[in-house]
């Protein structure tokens, strides 16, 4: 299990049709007087997915007769003061089964941050705390765990404002991240090592994913699905080379790197690890890309590094990938997602002379070790309108004292462009208001502002919300 293996083929497309919703479960929602509406969004993020779900005061939590026919409590404020009674009644409801979600913030002392701290450090496991806060800025964060694919995929391009950092002094004490921005950890999982039957914590040290560039509903669908399934949490670690982002040429080429499975329980821990893509188009390419893998993970322990490689054809579409390691309970039929972790390659376009024949339209064949994809994708220059909603790159960047960026729009909308500095603070309007289906750019004329790093932020409810990085270097 520990011998490197290589990817021979970049494999048929399968047509999976995985069932990966959750039973209904019983969803039980403190208010949020201090930040209204987050409270809202839970719960009509619960009673789409099929769940019961109701918002109830805080003074609930002075009592327990609750636990017994609540599957999920969600603490939606992080600043509502809660008495120590409160506190020791959400410990008891985790101690008993239930699954907690706590809004935290970027203050370490806030009530939700507290609260979190004291329910994990319950049973002297976990040895978590915070160290402080903010990060600064509107930026992008890393989205993985099980939450970055329970039950859709995630890229990171979730927007946040200031958040906290924190985590555990080491790998074998049930806190997993599933957060991360430039500084650290800032948002975790947390499955208890002492009390078998307890259920599982998780937080987010910032409202941004939610209020008020959000809400992120398919990020709130994998943090309920988690906590409803109670995953049993593994540890990725990672191990690229070169560091950073991986660029190949139109060409193509192989990229490797290593991760180091663990199994962060107290039983032998069966799974299988494979590999997936998210393509530039946003669709996620079927796995395994490399694997799959099965694995018997002792208890308290790390493998690896295992080795994996993967060949990328000149004829693959040009962009963005996401590759994204997974461990799940078998393939196919996925069934539940432990962990993922990912990273990220660009492949530069493809220009006339490069291209190679594509196969049929509408397939995804096996050729040789190499992956083909649908004509349509391949052809990209022969599209008149764009089949995805995506956002594209800045041109040039970093910039002085201007900058263009492309937005391709699948269908005619009403699309927002605009940009933020390093505090949150909107400097530029560039598009508010209806446009058509096909390709716009947009120029960002920074001249009066300082020197230093910008944010761009497209968005489409329901379609599309990303951000991009600028740089104005004078």
């Amino acid at each position: 299990m520990r011998n490197a293996f290589k990817l021979c083929a970049w494999v048929t497309l399968l047509l999976l049709s995985v069932s990966m919703v959750s039973s209904a479960a019983t969803v039980k929602i403190i208010e949020s007087p201090f930040t209204p509406g987050v409270d809202v969004a839970w719960e009509t993020v619960a009673l789409g997915l099929g769940h019961t779900a109701a918002i109830y005061p805080v003074s609930d939590l002075d009592v327990t007769g609750w636990i017994p026919a609540t599957d999920v409590l969600i603490i939606s404020d992080p600043f509502l003061p809660y008495t120590p009674l409160q506190i020791a009644n959400v410990t008891t409801a985790m101690a008993s089964g239930v699954s907690i979600y706590i809004q935290s913030e970027v203050d370490p002392a806030l009530p939700g941050n507290t609260m979190f701290e004291i329910v994990v450090n319950s049973t002297g496991a976990a040895g978590f705390a915070w160290f402080g806060g903010p990060v600064p800025g509107l930026v992008e964060a890393k989205i993985f765990g099980p939450v970055a694919a329970q039950f859709n995929a995630r890229k990171p391009v979730l927007g946040m404002m200031e958040a906290c950092v924190g985590g555990s002094p080491g790998l074998f004490t049930g806190i997993v991240p599933n957060l991360e921005m430039a500084l650290g950890a800032v948002g975790f999982l947390y499955d208890d090592t002492v009390l078998p039957g307890a259920g599982m914590v998780a937080t987010n040290t910032d409202f941004e994913w939610i209020i008020p560039f959000g809400p992120d509903i398919l990020l709130m669908e994998n943090y309920l699905n988690t906590l409803i399934t109670n995953v049993e949490l593994t540890k990725f670690f990672p191990i690229i080379a070169p560091a950073g982002l991986i660029t190949l040429p139109s060409s193509g080429g192989t990229i490797t790197y290593t991760v180091e499975p663990a199994n962060i329980g107290l039983s032998v821990f069966p799974t299988t690890l494979w590999v997936r893509a998210i393509l530039p188009s946003g669709t996620v390419y079927p796995p395994p890309l490399a694997g799959p893998v099965v694995l018997m993970i002792p208890p308290l322990t790390s493998l690896g590094p295992v080795s994996l490689a993967m060949s990328v054809p000149a004829f693959a579409p040009p962009g963005m990938y996401y590759i994204q390691s997974m461990m799940t309970a078998g393939f196919p039929g996925i069934g539940l997602v432990y962990d993922t972790d990912f990273f990220m390659i660009e492949k530069m376009v493809i220009g006339p002379d490069d291209a190679a024949p594509a196969p049929g339209d509408g397939e995804i064949i096996a050729t040789r070790g190499e992956l083909s994809f649908p004509a349509a994708e391949a052809n990209h220059t022969a599209q008149q309108v764009p089949r995805q909603f995506e956002v594209g790159q800045a041109y040039p960047n970093p910039f002085n004292p201007s900058t263009t960026i492309d937005v391709s729009l699948a269908d005619a909308v009403n699309l927002t462009v605009t940009v933020y500095d390093v505090q949150g603070r909107e400097v530029a309007t560039l598009a508010k208001g209806a446009h058509t289906a096909g390709l716009h750019s947009f120029s960002f004329d920074a001249s009066g502002l300082a020197s230093g790093v910008y944010f761009l932020r497209a968005n489409v409810p329901g379609q599309l919300n990303e951000t991009r990085k600028l740089v104005l270097m004078r």
